[in-house]
């Protein structure tokens, strides 16, 4: 949803012209190596967790306020260098959610409803990823800098208590 709305625009503010290309493409780079990271290891975490709060829910609630600040980091990010240190900070708090988000169909849902249960969870994913895009395209056509972060915590922080309350 943010991606590459709101990296876009920060480029565009700190970035001189002649590497404004190549700062998107470093950006989009960072963030898939810190996903390619922290994916399995997060994973491999959640899936040997063990607490009172379920097995996912302390990943789902460390993403979820991780983003919300790491996106503050981004949104006041003062120069490329803070940027980047943002954006590193967004991809691995996101798929640190992500992947405890993506674990929940097996643990949750009988064997047998697998395929039904992953499919409305992606069609509710793709309905939420164009509304966000929609949203965020209009909040920055407007110029306002802060509504894209605040939409995506506000998706995160209204997703997470239900995710929390459904999966126990």
């Amino acid at each position: 949803m943010l991606d590459p709305f709101l990296f876009s625009e920060k480029v565009r503010l700190l970035a001189p012209s002649e590497i404004k290309n190549t700062m998107l493409g470093l950006l989009t780079i960072v963030a898939l190596i810190v996903a390619f990271f922290v994916q399995p290891i997060v994973g491999r975490w959640s899936d040997a967790t063990r607490t009172r709060w379920g097995q996912r829910a302390p990943y789902l609630v460390v993403g979820a306020a991780g983003v919300t600040l790491s996106l503050g980091l981004v949104v006041l990010a003062d120069s490329l260098w803070m940027l980047i240190v943002g954006v590193m900070l967004v991809a691995g708090f996101s798929n640190t959610a992500q992947v405890a988000w993506q674990a929940l169909v097996p643990d949750q849902v009988p064997e047998n409803q697998h395929g039904t249960a992953a499919g409305y969870k992606t069609v509710l994913e793709m309905f939420g990823g164009v509304l966000g895009v929609g949203l965020t395209g209009w909040l920055l056509a407007q110029g306002n800098l802060f509504g894209p972060p605040l939409v995506a915590m506000c998706l995160f922080f209204t997703v997470l208590p239900i995710t929390l309350v459904s999966a126990k």
